[in-house]
């Protein structure tokens, strides 16, 4: 009997052994699942227009398996638009962008037609993602939330189930160099307070580069053509270390009619110059969205759901200038193409010359909210006075012979007065 309760007793002893274990956190299979947020870009600082290509954070975090990760676009930047694409285990971040362009040829519609990638822009699985139907990663396969805008915002939930002490890498498939990770643990794991922290002095980083960048910008001066009119430059935004400053430097500037402005991108993400700013240049966007029905496609609807079979949806590239050189008047549409910094397949640079006097308006049609205004003054041709007759001021001006008449009467009347006899 003695014996027989030593027996029980072992196999009762090893099973509070382990619920102990299980209880302090050496295990992770009974402990609570728990979600966390990874931001998607970040607000931009008042005043600025700032994308921040990063995610908050970008390292340090920290998960067992079971954790929920919320992917979250953050509304503050206005023209953010990402994806959140978790890459299978043993993927390069390099490999994996290029051989996922943004843009790829839509064959289908003839030859030279592009559209943007539906590898980049479709998600893995819409069945899942939300807050109650979270996609579930392990590591076996690439996971992409499609490409969303982060206004108004967007959330992306995914259960991480990937083995214990692997990395989960994830980037951005539009903008290269935008890329995180997070580690799989079964010992001590990121708090909702920790990733907070994290994320607050990653930002304050991230936007001090972005100012510093911003503050570096040089602009050089104009240049006089042969018919006396300038050539003034422009800068077409610029970047940070993780971040693109979707500014036009200087934003506002005043010329006069018959001058013209050259744009010179030095960022890495591709930017227009398109004229006027608004739905009046809509037909001028770099991208087209239409239904696959062709050929030819037909256009997408702007007022309800854009295709009938949603997975007709596309949109095709247009990367070249449009309207040509001159702008004639504020309300001619013209714009550049799209422009970007080497070693992007685009030109780096465009020229307008604007014809006519008034307040041009113009934006980036990729970044709908990076405008600028050019004011172009009237040219003010100098009136002659006519054959024959004297010159004379006109309402207080003097002319140069009317200026050296008074200052030599000013002289002998102060040589007269020199000589006059002493009383």
């Amino acid at each position: 009997m003695k014996r027989r309760r030593r027996l029980a007793f072992g196999p009762l002893m090893a099973l509070a052994i382990t619920l102990v274990s299980l209880s302090t956190g050496g295990t992770v299979a009974l402990a609570a699942s728990q979600t966390l947020v990874i931001g998607v870009d970040a607000a931009t600082p008042a005043n600025h227009l700032f994308m921040y290509t990063d995610f908050f954070p970008r390292s340090g975090t920290s998960v067992f398996a079971g954790d929920v990760i919320d992917f979250k676009w953050d509304p503050g930047s206005p023209d953010g638009f990402h994806t959140a694409t978790l890459l299978k285990t043993g993927d390069s971040p390099d490999t994996v962008w290029s051989s996922t362009p943004p843009v790829t040829p839509d064959n289908d519609d003839g030859a030279g037609t592009l559209e943007e990638n539906p590898a980049t822009g479709a998600p893995s699985d819409p069945t899942c993602g939300t807050v109650s139907t979270p996609c579930t990663f392990d590591g076996s396969a690439q996971l992409n939330s499609g490409a969303f805008p982060n206004a108004p915002g967007h959330d992306f939930y995914v259960t991480i189930n990937a083995a214990v002490d692997s990395t989960v890498t994830f980037i951005c498939l539009i903008h290269p160099g935008m890329l995180g990770s997070l580690t799989v643990t079964d010992t001590t794991r990121s708090t909702p307070t920790t990733v907070d922290a994290a994320t607050t002095a990653q930002h304050t980083a991230d936007t001090n580069e972005a100012l510093a960048a911003e503050a570096a910008v040089s602009v050089p001066g104009p240049t006089t053509n042969s018919d006396g009119s300038k050539t003034w430059n422009e800068v077409a935004g610029t970047e940070g270390p993780h971040e693109q400053v979707l500014e036009f430097f200087p934003a506002n500037r005043n010329i006069t009619a018959g001058d013209s402005v050259k744009w010179v991108s030095k960022a890495h993400d591709i930017h227009t110059v398109t004229f006027p700013f608004g739905e009046a240049s809509a037909a001028d966007d770099f991208h087209h969205f239409m239904c696959e029905a062709g050929p030819p496609d037909t256009p997408a609807s702007t007022t309800g759901p854009p295709c009938t079979d949603p997975t007709k949806f596309e949109s095709h590239f247009t990367g070249d200038p449009a309207g040509g050189t001159t702008l004639a008047n504020p309300t001619t549409v013209a714009t550049s193409g799209v422009i970007a910094a080497a070693p992007l397949p685009f030109p780096d640079n465009y020229t307008f010359k604007v014809a006519g006097a008034g307040n041009y308006t113009y934006q980036c049609k990729v970044h709908d909210h990076m405008s600028g205004t050019l004011a172009a003054a009237a040219v003010v041709v100098p009136t002659l006075p006519a054959a024959g007759a004297p010159a004379r001021s006109q309402g207080g001006s003097s002319t140069l012979g009317g200026v050296l008449a008074l200052g030599f009467l000013g002289l002998l009347g102060f040589g007269a007065w020199r000589r006059r006899p002493a009383r």
